[in-house]
């Protein structure tokens, strides 16, 4: 699928922001006008251009990797289940930390179920 597979690389195994996700969001379409021949002029609404090539929604499609790679981790040997719930010491910045990789999974299970 065009060049989403190395957009998309690594995208399993880290926390997205939404500044993430909207910089991913805003190349996908760059792309899909550019596999079009349109320009941004044209009154096209990037969802109906996305239907024409029929593909598959960028936000679902990593959550897709993170839910397959944490199959890989939970079904993985026991050093893989070690790291992914170290805790490490040390003093935390004021304000709320950042959003984790656990975080996004159980939010994303809790989600789809």
């Amino acid at each position: 699928m065009y060049i989403r597979g190395a957009m998309l690389y690594a995208s399993e195994c880290c926390a997205m922001k939404k500044s993430d996700m909207d910089h991913l969001n805003r190349n996908e379409r760059s792309m899909v006008r550019w596999m079009l021949g349109l320009k941004n002029d044209d009154r096209t609404s990037t969802t109906t251009l996305i239907q024409r090539l029929s593909i598959p929604d960028l936000g679902l499609a990593i959550t897709c990797r993170c839910l397959r790679w944490f199959g890989h981790i939970k079904h993985g040997n026991a050093w893989t289940a070690r790291v992914s719930t170290l805790d490490i010491e040390g003093q935390t910045p004021r304000g709320r930390p950042r959003k984790t990789w656990a975080e996004v999974i159980h939010s994303d299970l809790r989600k789809y179920n």
